[in-house]
Order: C-alpha cells, then structure tokens, then sequence
C-alpha cells in the first residue's frame, strides 16, 4: 500500500509538473502574440519591411518609412482614409490601428466647426493682441503652458534662425512670439494663411502643406527650428478634413525629423501627456505606450517643467520639450 501511495504521489507529481509547464508555454505564446500585434501595428505604415520583424518596434518603423521616401512629393500614407464628412465614430476597418489593439482608451469628443476650412484669416485685432501678449509673456488661453515655451526659447535660442511655425491654430500666437524672439518666421499650415496686419503680412512667409510638400525636394525649404504646440496629437483624426491616418501623428515627426528640419535642428514641441488616450475626433493624449513611439529617432535636449524624461509619459500636463534631430 505504501509503495501504490508513492506510485499515486509520483504520478500527482508529474501531473502538476505538466500542468505548470503548459501554462507557461501558454503565457509565452500570449506574450509573443501581444508583442506581434504591436510589431504589426507599427509597421503597418511601411509594409513589407524586413526590419518590421525587430522587437525595436518604433525604430523599425521609421526606418521602414524612410525606406519609402517620405520626402517624396509623392508619398502618400499607406494607411488612411479620405473623407468628405465629418466622421463622428472611427471607422470599423481603423478601429484596431487607433486604439493600437485595445492599449489606447477611446472616448468621444466630437468637434465639427473646423471641417475643411480653407483660409486661416487673423484680424489686425487678433494679430496685435497676440503680438502683445508674446512682448510681455502672457500665457493664451488654449490650454498650452506657454511660460515654458518661453523659458525653453530663452535656453535654446532662435534669433537670427531660419523657425517653421507648424499646426493648426485658432490664433496667430506662435508666429507672434518666433518674431519676438528673433526668428525669421515661416508658416506651414493645411489652411491658407493671411494676416490684416500687412507688416506680419510681409514678416512671415506662409505656406498650406499642399505647397510645401508639392515643391521638389530639392528646392523645398529646410529650417533650423520648428515650433509646434497644442496641434500635432491632432494629425490624421478628420477633424480639419484631412484623410484618417491611426499613424498620423507620428508619420508628422518623422517627415519634421527627415525632410523639414536641417540636421541637428531644434524642435519645439508641446502634446498633452499623462496617459494613452485619444478624444474622437478631437485630439490624443499620450502616456507610456504611444509616447515613445512618438519621440522615437529624436535626440532629447530638454523639457519643461519636466523633472526628467522618464517622468514624462505619467505627467498630465502640457510640456514644452525640446527634441533635435540627428546630426548625421
């Protein structure tokens, strides 16, 4: 009886022992298919790719686009949707790519007012009170930290330079505040942009996105600095009327890093961070998962009020951070 109670226990033993390993390999694989969809997704602009199979995801996609010339005139994102109507839910093929499978919270923010616009008009009033505003350091209203900004471009100069302002806006404040601190200031915005005042007028050379990325590659314009704030999350969600791209914004900073900065300029750039989020249609708010894919092929210089670049992802706020491209 002794010997069948040690068969039994022996028999329960390797049972268990079976159990336990096939869980494990039932994990792995878990683990392994998680790790493919993210492959998958950040690839999915730049398929087929060889490099897409790297677990160095972020990195393996932006070489990926690079391989595709984004440069080009005539590149297209791979992955979008045009549209001719407000699009007030996220189409059922896209779903997956926005959410990035389920990482990403989605809640509803709808916004209809902006839907193709063509022509960002700024009054003399509403130039001369953001003129203002930039001489004196007033924060705006629209929910940038714009103190930061301005301590960011006291750091990191940019009189005598060549800046591109970049975004929408509902104000002409970023211009205003690249003149004050002695840029020379370019705009590239979707819409077509005039100014009442004819002395910004004549100050700031305007460009849409579809006449600077028409323009050769070789006779576009190349900046030593670009100013973003409050409008990149934005990128590739209908809300302006541009074509539904889940990789919008990211496909942004790659092209601002490969074909509108020269090499080793300065970009300085304001998202919402503390969590991955995105507001339909309205804008993305980015936390540990989408933010380093966003900042993925950057060389980081600083941030503010950020304690440091590891604390970012979890702050909710609007930091002003300071990314260059690469040098060579």
């Amino acid at each position: 009886r002794s010997r069948r109670s040690k068969t039994i226990m022996a028999g329960n033993r390797y049972l268990l022992l079976a159990i336990v390993y096939a869980a494990l390999v039932t994990v792995m694989l878990l683990v392994s298919l998680h790790v493919h969809s993210y492959v998958m997704l950040a690839c999915a602009p730049c398929e087929p790719c060889q490099e897409c199979g790297e677990t160095k995801v972020a990195a393996a996609a932006a070489a990926c686009e690079a391989a595709v010339g984004v440069c080009d005139p005539q590149w297209k994102p791979p992955v979008s949707l045009a549209v001719t109507t407000v699009q007030r839910d996220i189409p059922a093929e896209l779903a997956s790519a926005f959410s990035m499978n389920g990482v990403v919270s989605i809640k509803q923010d709808l916004i209809t007012r902006d839907f193709l616009q063509t022509v960002d008009y700024f009054s003399l009033d509403e130039t001369q009170k953001a003129k203002h505003m930039a001489s004196i350091r007033l924060k705006t209203n629209h929910g940038v930290d714009d103190v930061n900004l301005y301590t960011a471009l006291d750091l990191y100069p940019i009189r005598g330079r060549n800046v591109a302002v970049m975004g929408h806006a509902i104000e002409p404040f970023n211009e205003m505040v690249c003149l004050e601190f002695g840029g020379n200031c370019s705009v590239i915005r979707m819409n077509h942009v005039v100014y009442e005042d004819q002395k910004v007028e004549s100050l700031v050379h305007s460009y849409t996105l579809d006449e600077y990325w028409g323009m050769a590659e070789s006779e576009r314009p190349r900046f030593d600095a670009v100013i973003s704030t409050a409008s990149l999350e934005r990128d590739g969600l209908g809300r302006y009327g541009d074509a539904l791209n889940p990789n919008g914004d990211i496909e942004t900073m790659l092209r601002l890093r490969q074909c509108i900065l020269k090499p080793g300029g300065l970009l300085y750039l304001s998202v919402e961070t503390g969590s991955d989020k995105l507001y339909w249609n309205s804008h993305r708010t980015y936390g540990v998962e989408r933010l380093p894919r966003l900042l993925d092929g950057w060389d980081w210089v600083n941030a503010f009020p950020v304690p440091s670049r590891s604390a970012l992802a979890t702050l909710v706020a609007y930091p002003v951070l300071v990314l260059q491209s690469p040098s060579h």
